[in-house]
């Protein structure tokens, strides 16, 4: 019976290691021979496995026959895919593929909405008012003397009083 690969696996590489197993309580195993997709069948003796290369992508098959030494015969069939595309859903991203599609797109058009509304930001807003140079107060005016200081009386003397 035939283990591996299991019907309708899809192998993501151009090798597949087919893996059975075959018993015999009676008269034991005479041996055992493997045809892939149809070709030549291969003696494989009494082994477990063989690998079978350079297998192109698409549909594949793996019939196993063993006999025993009385005659009898028993046959296995599994029929499996190979997809070594990793773009495609079963390939190198298998079913991720949808899902990191899905995220470009949202992304893309998050940024494209971001850049937008940004844009339409600043051409909404006033321009702002051009920066002058602080201005200074001019110092105040100097005190203005007071009408009784030049009407103040002369002194007995006769000379003005001493400056301040």
């Amino acid at each position: 019976m035939i283990d591996s690969p299991r019907g309708g696996d899809v192998l993501r590489t151009s090798t597949a290691d087919v893996r059975w197993t075959a018993s015999d309580g009676g008269s034991g195993l005479s041996g055992c021979t493997i045809v892939i997709d149809g070709g030549a069948p291969v003696s494989v003796e009494n082994a477990t496995s063989r690998t079978v290369t350079d297998l192109q992508n698409g549909p594949h098959s793996a019939t196993l026959r063993c006999e025993d030494v009385a005659g009898h015969s028993a046959t296995s069939h599994v029929d499996f895919s190979v997809d070594t595309n990793p773009f495609s859903l079963n390939g190198g991203f298998g079913s991720w593929l949808p899902f990191i599609l899905i995220l470009l797109v949202v992304s893309t058009i998050l940024i494209i909405a971001f850049a937008l509304a940004r844009r339409r930001r600043k051409e909404e807003a006033p321009a702002p008012a051009p920066r002058s140079a602080p201005r200074h107060a001019p110092p105040p005016p100097p005190p203005e003397e007071s009408d009784e200081a030049l009407w103040a009386p002369i002194p007995k003397d006769g000379l003005p009083p001493p400056p301040p």
